[in-house]
């Protein structure tokens, strides 16, 4: 079996409906399917080829297009979809634990909690544990014009939620040896040199994206290069949508002659679509799927061949193999961890889209554009600042009132009011860095005063016994800051949030 790697960079926003319907608000997969870099190579080749080797090609299974999953901006580690057996508690955000309920171990009563469905995962090097990230997604109002009139046509209003542009994404191609059309893999090459066009809507504004292809044609599959040895029971993790059907008069799914799903053990989704064919203009059946993230609990039968059912999950498993379809993970190592923490320091993403031109005219308005945009940039570093500052600041209230001994939902440190004043300072000072420290820590009567009995009290960093007055100084010495006044700001605003949290507590605990 021969493997290339495509390294996919969006020029555009990409739009890529998660359903047919027209009814209801628009939904797009956040990440590229493998049937739309089919029909991109379809498009170009099926009319150039004999019938059976368009079948061979396309239909048969044995040249499959693999989905594109989120690029990690920093390490260039592609992620894997979020398995649906996390569950976070509800108020904790994208940031903190999350419990693996295919394990013995849960959250303890009480707590509300919800499955994670979206992002994905990447091994993160300097927390030692994992980091979540999820694809940035836009969403653009349209309205068909009456050509007759010139203006929007009565009743034509709708919306497309899509990947926004300037994200990488890596997908992957295979080829089984026993495969006949000549030259195939070059003339599949062939069709992503230049700039491809994918998704909905591509006569417009969405859908151009360029590709960089990879040869690895000796690559063996990451489930054959770590073959293991298969018992009687093992878990699948989907990294694509699984379309099975049911087998016997039960109705009972089945992946495999002989292996069943574990019901009770198992994480599903379902959708169902309708993928719209654009040769025969019409929409294919409806397929009905589990989605990517699904976490299935299998037991396999004696009278099974190991051995083929292996090489059987390299392929991928169902229909639709030729689409990206059935691809999953054998007992992967991140479904033994009892917890995972997503509190690592976030990744901060560029936005900025690469160039098309590698030459840079020389003009006032160029220049112009580059100053807004790299204002632009540093207000985005700015954001992802104060945000990973205000991250941990509920553990922070939270040791404060262990160090001072008081129970859980008593408020000890700043309160919304006073978050609300350094919020006021962060506006009213945004250009004058030393007015605001003057404001906040230096004056008789700072906001953020020593002699304040709630900026004073005593928390914890690491090992460190700091004050709230000091936790708030080390978040603005930092020297990424490009405008301190926006990242006061939103340090205010966030943790006036999460001081009303606290006194909501102490009021349900009087």
């Amino acid at each position: 079996m021969r493997r290339y790697k495509l390294l996919i960079t969006s020029r555009d926003d990409l739009v890529f409906s998660e359903r047919a319907a027209t009814l209801g608000s628009h939904g797009s997969l956040d990440y590229i399917p493998g049937a739309a870099l089919l029909g991109w190579c379809a498009s170009r080749l099926y009319s150039n080829m004999e019938k059976h080797q368009g079948y061979e090609v396309f239909h048969s299974g044995k040249v499959r297009f693999g989905n594109g999953f989120l690029v990690h901006p920093g390490s260039g580690e592609m992620g894997i979809p979020m398995p649906l057996c996390m569950y976070q508690r509800k108020g904790d955000g994208e940031d903190g634990l999350a419990q693996n309920y295919i394990t013995e171990e849960r959250w303890p009563k009480g707590n509300q909690v919800k499955p994670i469905k979206d992002g994905y995962l990447f091994k993160s090097t300097s927390m030692g544990n994992y980091e979540r990230l999820v694809p940035r997604m836009t969403m653009r109002m349209k309205t068909a014009i009456n050509f007759s009139t010139g203006r929007a046509e009565q009743g034509q209003l709708f919306g497309y939620q899509g990947i926004e542009a300037g994200q990488r994404f890596e997908s992957w191609i295979e080829i089984d040896d026993d495969v006949e059309t000549p030259e195939i893999a070059d003339r599949i090459k062939s069709c992503f040199d230049s700039e491809i066009l994918l998704g909905r809507s591509r006569s417009a504004q969405y859908g151009r994206a360029c590709v960089e292809w990879e040869d690895h044609p000796d690559s063996p599959d990451s489930m054959e290069q770590n073959s293991q040895t298969i018992g009687d029971e093992c878990r699948l993790l989907l990294v694509a949508d699984l379309a099975i059907s049911s087998s016997g008069m039960d109705g009972r799914l089945e992946l495999w002659p002989g292996v069943s799903i574990d019901p009770v053990r198992s994480f599903v989704n379902y959708r169902r679509y309708s993928p719209y064919n654009a040769k025969r203009r019409c929409y294919d059946l409806e397929r009905l799927v589990m989605t990517k993230g699904s976490v299935l609990t299998v037991k396999i039968g004696s009278a099974v061949n190991r051995t083929v059912f292996l090489k059987r999950l390299c392929r991928g498993l169902g229909f639709y193999i030729e689409s990206g379809l059935g691809r999953v993970i054998l007992n992967p190592s991140i479904l033994n961890e009892t917890q995972l923490d997503f509190s690592s320091e976030p990744t901060p993403v560029n936005r900025r889209t690469e160039s098309m031109h590698t030459g840079r005219p020389d003009h006032e308005l160029i220049s112009w554009l580059e100053n807004q945009s790299n204002s632009a940039e540093g207000k985005s570093m700015d954001i992802v600042l104060a945000e990973k500052a205000v991250k941990k600041l509920s553990n922070r209230y939270k040791e404060a009132r262990d160090y001072a001994g008081k129970p859980d939902g008593h408020r000890v440190g700043p309160g919304p009011s006073q978050w609300g004043r350094v919020k006021e300072a962060g506006i009213n000072y945004r250009t004058d860095r030393s007015q605001l420290f003057r404001v906040l820590f230096e004056d008789d009567n700072c906001i953020c005063g020593k002699d304040d009995p709630d900026w004073s009290a005593i928390t914890f960093e690491g090992n460190e016994m700091i004050s709230f007055s000091e936790w708030l100084r080390r978040r603005l010495d930092s020297k990424e800051i490009n405008c301190h006044g926006d990242v006061v700001t939103i340090i205010g605003r966030r943790a006036a949030k999460v001081a009303q949290k606290q006194e909501r507590k102490a009021e349900r605990n009087q």
